[in-house]
């Protein structure tokens, strides 16, 4: 109820450029992917091969916005960076909690050490974003700022596997914002390279 009133209301708070926006008809393409529980025959691999062929295709540069890793996610993911790596592509990886004694810092030096095995180190770059106005809590996947991933799934066992997530693999106008964004994130103050 209180989301419908607040969309009754939006134009009565909407900033001009809330109303630029609104007016604004480009289409943008997109394509909707979901991970569910394994319960549901057919979609439960879905999301993860979509991601992986993100990491897979990316040519140039690959952004990868999590707040946090598991075993899982460095497990999935981390040979098709390393690849990346050796292939030329500039992978950065914008996270939180990277350094001290929590798992998500454990995990950030196994992708590390991993591309510093069997990938091209030179070609990863690790920014941790801590700020005391707020706490990094997107999930994205940019390739070569023409396609991204944007949704609700970590790269966690529990979120590709059990949980119900959805995101949208973008492409177009959209995609240059993102990243525009994302760089905005990453030259900002609270954003230390690792």
């Amino acid at each position: 109820m209180e989301f419908i009133q607040f969309l009754n209301r939006f134009e009565d708070y909407a900033t001009s450029r809330e109303i630029e926006l609104l007016a604004d008809n480009n289409i943008h393409a997109v394509d909707l992917y979901v991970a569910v529980p394994e319960l549901f025959e057919g979609r439960a691999a879905d999301l993860m091969a979509r991601l992986t062929r993100l990491v897979r295709n990316a040519e140039a540069e690959l952004l990868v916005v999590t707040p946090f890793f598991t075993r899982f996610g460095v497990e999935s993911f981390v040979d098709h960076l390393a690849q990346a790596t050796s292939r030329g592509v500039s992978v950065t990886i914008l996270t939180r909690d990277a350094t001290g004694d929590g798992n998500n810092a454990e995990y950030i030096n196994t992708i590390r050490e991993t591309i510093a095995e069997t990938g091209n180190d030179r070609n990863l770059q690790v920014c941790e974003y801590a700020s005391q106005q707020g706490r990094l809590h997107a999930k994205a996947l940019i390739a070569d700022k023409e396609r991204a991933y944007v949704g609700s799934a970590n790269l966690t066992n529990y979120s590709l596997k059990e949980a119900i997530e959805i995101g949208l693999i973008v492409e177009g106008v959209a995609v240059s914002e993102l990243s525009a964004f994302f760089e905005t994130v990453r030259a900002s103050s609270d954003t230390r390279r690792l």
